[in-house]
């Protein structure tokens, strides 16, 4: 909890979205390689030290407004591509019923031909980390989801051999999404079980050793 509070000062609303993304994945580089080197036992200490840093210097030109837009960013940014950031955050966070958060690849239970049957759904729903649920909507190439609070995201799908799929962002005009993810930004799903109303399923940013595991229910 103390690590979220000292992290609180860099959630604002953001109208940079789009906007100077070499800089912000350059600095969120930089804030993860520091964590991964630093030996401080006080993830709150580790966290500040390598914030102040990386993103303080970088963004002294800026205003304090892009200031704090950005550093929202690296945030999120950090929460994809960063796995020790991701660590961190996970011990100082309560266990959430909905995702699991794993570090080794979870393995498929499902035949080729039970997968196969994911792809002739073309409406689902799953629950989101805070408890809200999202409508899923997969046809004609597109994965779409609509948020409670009216937004949506647009991801292309790439179905793939045996239990797995890819998607690609596209765009989305709901804050969160568009702040984690880029235009571009892959994400590969394991279809892992197949129950009476849902599947079990993980996620994995393409490149980050990291899987969550959730349910998408049809």
């Amino acid at each position: 909890m103390k690590l979220i509070i000292a992290c609180s000062c860099l959630i604002v609303t953001s109208n940079l979205i789009g906007q100077k993304q070499d800089l912000v994945d350059s600095i969120s580089n930089e804030i993860c390689k520091s964590m991964s080197l630093d030996k401080e036992d006080n993830d709150s200490i580790r966290v500040f030290k390598a914030f102040r840093q990386h993103l303080v210097p970088s963004l002294s030109n800026f205003s304090k407004n892009q200031r704090d837009s950005i550093g929202d960013i690296v945030y999120f940014r950090l929460q994809r591509n960063c796995v020790i950031f991701k660590e961190l955050l996970d011990r100082n966070t309560p266990e959430n019923k909905y995702w699991q958060t794993v570090y080794e690849k979870p393995q498929s239970k499902l035949s080729d031909s039970d997968c196969l049957q994911f792809q002739k759904h073309k409406n689902y729903k799953y629950i989101e980390p805070n408890g809200d649920t999202v409508n899923l909507k997969i046809d004609n190439g597109f994965w779409v989801d609509n948020f409670k609070n009216g937004t949506h995201s647009k991801l292309k799908v790439y179905w793939g051999r045996e239990c797995y799929f890819d998607i690609e962002f596209v765009e989305s005009d709901n804050d969160i999404r568009n702040k984690f993810s880029k235009p571009g930004d892959k994400y590969r799903y394991s279809i892992l079980e197949k129950h009476d109303n849902y599947y079990k399923m993980s996620v994995e940013a393409i490149g980050v050793k990291k899987f969550s595991i959730f349910k998408i229910y049809y």
